[in-house]
């Protein structure tokens, strides 16, 4: 093999970690090398002037690629509460259940695993600043496939998680959650309020007329039940974004199990508060449809009534503001995994707030629109008065709601 042509291999593999980490494809390196060759006689030997020269020469060695994870713990609580959204403690009560509830595979060669730190640093880092794909695979030193499969398991993980902080109230917690929601608001019976947004995508590649929303934008729906603390009860997610709020509610497993196991759900006749889209029964009540012939009575109703169920818009904005990948997704990624990241979200948003982590509430500061947090979709022909014409009652006997009569 004559001396040229082992010169260009030489070169090519100089360039070999480049490829491998995406930051230079083939065309580049190919470029570079005969560039290179072409000009070998007239370089300089200053690496910085020649740098400047040849603009595919390798780059230098981004230290946040190599060490984000280090530059992430040496962060004061500030600022690693302004980065992931999170406090330093609740995101350490992540990396420690997972480092004990998810076995570690055996390492066979290769690269080394990630650590259980650096899985739950990404996935975090991934949901709190709305980076592209590509980027965080470049700011945590892993390939695409890589970052991929972590999001695709960490998620997964969050959402095992489910069943021990996203719970239905039941018994003494219904009880409590009645009680807090009757101090704030003065009606008796509330254990949830009821309510659905909008979860902004790619448009998909199939069926995509059915995901296009009233505001000409393509989303999914996340349909929950919020407790006085603005906690999620209930969630239900992946139905399209032309969808009513009545058939989002109808599909889902909440309105089967309160049709065939309603006492265990609202034991003592509790209800759900609910949006005019929804229809009024005996365990979901809707305000009066506001068609201009309101008496005053019914009118101070539906004023209690929306307070009540500020709760809701409230919960919607601190999950959106604390995962930021909420507001919008970016990249075409399949639905289920779309699905899978909101879930995990909102069982985040409820971990959050057992570990009393509201910091995200408190930095909120309007910088996303949340004109479709709450739908608000034309009301339904209501079917059932009767909870509801014996709540108002309820509350006018109470002079919770007082109507003045003329003379």
């Amino acid at each position: 093999m004559d001396e040229e042509k082992i010169n260009l291999l030489n070169k090519f593999f100089a360039n070999k970690d480049q490829v491998e980490n995406d930051t230079m494809g083939i065309v580049d390196i190919l470029n570079n090398i005969s560039s290179n060759s072409s000009s070998e006689s007239s370089e300089s030997s200053d690496d910085s002037v020649q740098e400047e020269i040849i603009p595919h020469k390798k780059p230098r060695k981004n230290p946040l690629r190599e060490n984000l994870c280090d530059i992430i713990d040496k962060y004061s609580d500030s600022e690693f509460e302004y980065h992931m959204r999170m406090r330093r403690s609740t995101v350490q009560f992540l990396i420690d259940r997972y480092t004990t509830s998810v076995v570690p595979s055996t390492h066979a060669g290769g690269r080394a695993r990630l650590s259980p730190r650096k899985k739950i640093y990404l996935y975090i880092w991934y949901m709190s600043n709305a980076v592209s794909f590509r980027k965080l695979s470049y700011l945590f030193d892993v390939s695409n496939s890589s970052a991929w499969y972590v999001l695709n398991r960490v998620s997964a993980w969050i959402i095992s998680l489910g069943q021990e902080f996203i719970k239905w109230p039941q018994r003494s917690d219904a009880d409590n959650m009645e009680r807090k929601f009757a101090e704030m608001n003065q009606i008796p019976g509330i254990i949830g309020a009821i309510g659905c947004t909008h979860i902004q995508i790619k448009r998909p590649s199939k069926n995509r007329e059915n995901y296009l929303n009233r505001n000409e934008c393509y989303s999914i729906l996340l349909q929950a039940v919020v407790g006085a603390d603005k906690r999620f009860t209930d969630v239900s997610c992946g139905e399209p974004g032309s969808q009513h709020e009545n058939l989002v509610l109808r599909r889902s497993n909440l309105f089967k199990k309160a049709q065939s196991e309603n006492q265990i759900l609202f034991p003592h006749d509790y209800f759900l508060l609910a949006g005019p889209a929804y229809p009024s029964n005996n365990w979901l009540v809707a305000p009066f449809t506001d068609d201009d012939n309101l008496m005053e009575a019914q009118i101070l109703f539906n004023n209690l009534h929306s307070n009540a169920r500020k709760v809701v818009t409230r919960a919607f904005d601190l999950l959106k503001n604390r995962f930021r990948r909420l507001q919008k997704f970016t990249e075409s990624m399949s639905l289920c995994f779309t699905v899978n990241i909101i879930v995990s979200a909102c069982v985040l948003h409820n971990i959050c707030i057992s570990s009393n982590d509201f910091g995200a509430e408190n930095s909120y500061k309007g910088d996303f629109k949340n004109v479709d947090n709450i739908i608000e979709n034309e009301p339904i022909e209501d079917i059932n008065f009767y909870r509801r014409d014996l709540l108002l009652e309820y509350l006018r006997k109470h002079k919770v709601i007082k109507v003045e009569t003329t003379p």
